[in-house]
């Protein structure tokens, strides 16, 4: 779905016939989840519902003025779908979505959400997708394509830098421009330039220094001028500090309605504080999306087995196998009697994170029920709680767990995080399970190891239980399909196929953000600058407890035959990879192919290596299939400081195929060379390194050094003679220190000579 022609000059003559009255109503909704609707001109109201794993469309209050939702299918949480690792299937998830919203009038659906994990503790982890801004974006990307192909609009959100809950409608996010550009803003240009989302939201939080629904460079300097957004931007909700400077920074829409910001805009216009034309232009650009949305409403009866069957698939797709000792999955259920079915989980599960992206859905079985519904003929099934409702336990509990454990030839332990502990709104403060949990398991696991935990969570959690239990589930938050799914991949009716989105730590302590996760009098420091997640681990030459990108299959893969097109490429090449794999077990499976780049440059600091492109594949026992990689440009930049945008760096980089970033399969030295050489441009407090690095400074500064005295020089000595340690000094000096130094040898009037032929201002002789 795209803006076109028509649409924009509609918006344009409309704009041009508008009163300034109108265009400031037109700025803040008209209600809390729509837009004003202007009848003269043909256009009705615009509806908005949240999102983003299920539509959140409210039709009613309760008589205690509680919200009162519309039916919907709650697919499972973007953690969990984030574990899939599979495009195709969310795009079918997108349509669905899409389609839901058509059938209740639903125009735009604030989703996805795509905010990095920077920390294991964020409140909200459960609702974005992923550590890393490639495999959060391309999935995102099809999710938007697979809703607007219905002709519902996407909104992601929430731009920029919203990846905790603390204080977050007041934060100031300190963050360097390198990180943000290369890890906070990356997910979100990969959206906008792989499926054009109609609409962004801004965030609550300011990002150094200005709040981001009134920040001119996240808002107009970079989503509309760098990346070409032409969608609208509009605030998340209550989130406009000073409305003027939203209006010149870049949004479109302040949500929800505030008729305070009438008056305000109005008398910025007359007076001139707000120029009208600029007005004019957030008007434009909004009455564009609008009319589009408006044109492409196309309401059908929604097929809702149909999308059952979606997120049920989808469900087991994200389920990620951490253990498996002993093959103990998929288990032979013609020879097993009896399961103890432990947890209270199992009759009170919980399906879906806390906060504005809960789902109203159809009352579905338990996990038990399900079991008890899909189990073999002869089965029999035993229950017991082992904790209670609050994730407290007592003894009696322990012991009726323990007998059943006993006396059965299976036993799933249900266990994870209750809804209190993580929700929008509050951060984590630890990641521990309620102790009821941990002991359970720990009793258990104390008379028997052949145990299979299924954990329902949304963030990373401690589980020392892997060393002593012989089969971990990570079964996230899995919506409304839970029960079904668990019970499809327990009795062997689906594999558990997902991957790890993200990296979960031994120990809070190892935590990447660590100390810098708090905020410090109003403001919070990205001290760990891009180091989140796998790159910290790998920087830091660490082992996790789970690594990103690590998941178990019931069969194997070999991986044989990586080649690249070429080992020597240019910043405007193409450069194909492609490696064959094959199923070499007897169960058909999933593989997830990941590519990885490794910078091994120097100059800058770089991660270890950074995932670059996936593809999700489904191989029969013996089957052989290849898979094909594209990398551009894109795939080795970095963006400089100093040079004010991306780059890249010449040199060698490693091209590397893997099943997790710690289990590389393949790899490959390739060499970027630069058609044209490149250096930064000196300036008189560069470095006297940086002058010797650069060809046309090279000539200048050995000219320089050719007569200088100070540092030992000129009594004998050049340069090249002094001691390593003398020599570094000079290197990392800027050049007036060297003139101090001199002894007289060396002016500032001869430095400005230097800069200006370095620059080309004087013949560079």
């Amino acid at each position: 779905m795209e803006i076109n022609s028509m649409e924009r000059e509609q918006a344009k003559a409309v704009t041009a016939s508008m009163t300034l009255e109108e265009k400031v109503h037109l700025w803040t909704g008209n209600s809390y989840w729509s837009t004003y609707p202007m009848e003269r001109f043909g256009l009705s109201e615009c509806i908005l519902s949240d999102g983003p794993h299920g539509v959140r469309r409210v039709k009613e209050r309760d008589h205690l003025g509680q919200a009162v939702n519309e039916r919907a299918t709650g697919f499972p949480a973007s953690a969990a779908m984030g574990a899939t690792w599979n495009k195709e299937l969310l795009r079918e998830v997108g349509e669905a979505l899409g389609r839901e919203c058509q059938s209740m009038g639903i125009d735009i659906l604030l989703g996805p959400a795509v905010n990095m994990k920077r920390s294991v503790l964020g409140g909200r982890n459960f609702e974005y997708l992923s550590e890393d801004p490639v495999l959060a974006g391309k999935l995102a990307a099809q999710i938007v394509n697979g809703i607007q192909s219905t002709g519902t609009g996407a909104c992601m959100k929430h731009f920029a830098c919203n990846n905790s809950e603390a204080y977050r409608m007041t934060a100031d996010v300190n963050v360097d421009e390198r990180t943000l550009h290369e890890l906070y803003l990356k997910v979100f240009e990969i959206i906008v330039k792989e499926s054009g989302p109609m609409a962004v939201m801004g965030a609550y939080n300011k990002v150094n220094g200005t709040y981001a629904c009134e920040n001119k460079y996240l808002l107009t300097d970079v989503l509309r001028n760098a990346w070409g957004f032409t969608g609208m931007v509009l605030s998340d909700w209550l989130a406009v500090d000073e409305c003027v400077e939203a209006v010149k920074a870049g949004l479109n829409l302040e949500m929800p309605q505030n008729p305070a910001v009438y008056e305000k805009l109005e008398k910025a216009v007359l007076s001139g504080e707000l120029p009208e034309e600029l007005l004019n232009k957030r008007t434009e650009e909004l009455l564009g999306v609008l009319f589009t949305l408006q044109k492409n409403r196309n309401p059908k009866p929604v097929d809702w087995e149909k999308h059952r069957a979606i997120a049920r698939k989808t469900a087991a797709e994200s389920m990620v196998l951490l253990k498996n000792e002993g093959n103990l999955l998929p288990a032979d259920w013609s020879r097993t009697k009896s399961l103890a079915v432990l947890g209270d989980f199992a009759v009170h599960p919980r399906t879906q994170g806390g906060g504005s992206s809960s789902v109203e859905t159809e009352q579905q079985a338990t996990i038990l029920e399900e079991l008890k519904r899909q189990a073999p003929e002869g089965l029999k099934i035993r229950f017991a709680a082992g904790y209670d409702r609050e994730g407290d336990t007592t003894e009696e509990l322990l012991k009726e767990a323990a007998k059943a454990a006993q006396d059965c030839d299976r036993v799933i332990i249900f266990a994870g995080l209750p809804e209190s502990y993580e929700s929008e709104g509050y951060d984590r403060s630890h990641m521990r399970m309620p102790e009821g949990h941990v002991r359970l398991i720990d009793e258990i696991a104390a008379i028997r190891t052949d145990i299979l935990v299924v954990l329902s969570n949304g963030s990373p959690i401690e589980m020392p239980f892997l060393e002593t239990v012989d089969a971990v589930l990570e079964a996230w938050l899995l919506g409304q399909e839970t029960a079904g799914a668990l019970a499809d991949v327990i009795f062997h009716r689906a594999q558990p196929s997902g991957r790890m989105p993200e990296t979960f730590p031994k120990h809070l302590e190892e935590e990447a953000a660590g100390v810098h996760f708090s905020v410090d009098e109003g403001t919070l420091y990205y001290g760990e600058r891009m180091m989140t997640g796998y790159r910290y681990y790998e920087k830091r030459g660490m082992t996790p407890a789970v690594p990103f990108g690590f998941g178990l299959s019931y069969t194997t893969f070999d991986y044989s035959d990586m080649t690249v097109t070429k080992e020597r490429v240019t910043e405007k090449d193409e450069l194909e990879v492609r490696v064959k794999v094959k199923n070499t077990g007897s169960y058909p499976g999933y593989e997830v192919v990941q590519l990885y780049v490794s910078n091994r440059q120097t100059r800058m600091l770089h991660p270890e290596k950074e995932l670059k492109d996936f593809e999700k594949l489904y191989l029969q026992p013996g089957e052989e299939r290849e898979v094909r990689f594209v990398l551009n440009c894109d795939a080795f930049s970095c963006y400089s400081r100093k040079a004010g945008g991306w780059i890249t760096e010449p040199g060698e980089y490693g091209i590397l195929i893997g099943a997790s970033v710690k289990d590389i399969r393949g790899s490959v030295l390739i060499r970027l060379e630069q058609e044209e050489e490149r250096h930064d441009r000196l300036t008189e407090k560069s470095t006297l390194e940086e002058w010797l690095a650069h060809p046309c400074g090279r000539k200048e500064a050995e000219r320089m050094l050719s007569h200088y005295r100070g540092f030992g020089m000129g009594e004998g000595r050049s340069f090249e003679e002094l001691s390593h340690f003398v020599k570094r000094i000079m290197l990392e000096m800027p050049m007036p220190g060297l003139i101090t130094a001199s002894d007289g040898s060396f002016t500032h009037e001869e430095l400005s000579a230097m800069v200006n032929r370095a620059a080309g201002k004087e013949e560079c002789r």
